[in-house]
């Protein structure tokens, strides 16, 4: 990938306009400087609509040429660096889908999605390094468990709770295009903080969730050990009614509060 094509106007069997459209195409398309001995102030009105960055007239002072080069390659940085418009949009979407529910797993793999979505890489991983918990990792594309990010030119922010590491947002570009720049670390650092605080709600939730089961188990537990005759009658009606439950594929979440309902039919 090239960042800045120095082309004449006028080209053997082409010419420096069809150069630009040709380049449109490319993923990773690069500025071009137009330059002729022949030129008109129209002839340079089309370059610049047609996408040039400047159009210049021979001969080149090597100063003028240096000077427009950089400010070309200057400007092509502060467009990367910023946010663009549907950035923004996709950043807007990924925050709509995180507040959609509480589940941890979906929460992972909707940050991942949406990391890839910002990037336009070829893989994007979510990894979870709370101390009580093993690590763990999402991964959507393509994303070698070894990869060495920095190297491969991707960007990796941690996912921040308070003070708290959670873990860490990672995603590397596609094959052959340019490292990801600056306006890709803005967004994913935004994604970063809102995903941050949806993993960390998820995971309440999960632990939560545990602790009402605990809770229900110990009531039924409580129950049966006062009368022999009803020992594992309420385990038998819990895996009754998942059976039943499971029967019209109804949604897992439907199935668990089932399930977890018909562990409490005995309890007052």
């Amino acid at each position: 990938a090239f960042d800045l094509v120095l082309s004449a106007l006028e080209l053997p069997g082409f010419s420096g306009m069809e150069l630009i459209d040709a380049l449109r195409s490319l993923r990773h398309k690069p500025e071009v400087v137009l330059m002729t001995s022949f030129g008109t102030g129209q002839q340079a009105r089309d370059a610049l609509i047609a996408g040039a960055g400047d159009f210049l007239i021979k001969p080149l002072q090597l100063d003028t040429l240096h000077e427009v080069v950089e400010r070309v390659l200057e400007h092509r940085q502060l467009v990367q660096d910023n946010l663009r418009l549907p950035e923004m949009v996709e950043l807007y979407q990924v925050s709509a889908r995180l507040d959609a529910g509480l589940d941890l797993e979906r929460t992972l793999r909707v940050t991942a999605e949406g990391a890839l979505a910002l990037t336009g890489g070829r893989g994007a991983r979510v990894t979870l390094t709370y101390d009580d918990d093993p690590p763990e990792s999402t991964v959507v594309g393509e994303f070698p468990a070894d990869a060495l990010v920095a190297e491969l030119g991707g960007l990796e922010l941690p996912l921040m709770v308070g003070e708290s590491r959670v873990g860490r947002l990672a995603a590397l570009p596609r094959h052959g295009a340019s490292p990801l720049n600056g306006g890709h670390r803005k967004a994913l650092a935004m994604l970063a903080g809102r995903a941050a605080s949806a993993i960390e709600n998820a995971r309440l939730y999960l632990q939560q969730g545990q602790v009402f089961r605990e809770t229900v188990e110990a009531f039924t537990a409580a129950l049966v050990s006062k009368d022999r005759y009803t020992k594992g009658h309420s385990d038998r009606v819990r895996v009754y009614a998942r059976l039943l439950a499971e029967r019209p594929e109804l949604p897992a979440d439907d199935i668990r509060r089932i399930e977890h309902a018909a562990g409490l039919h005995d309890i007052g």
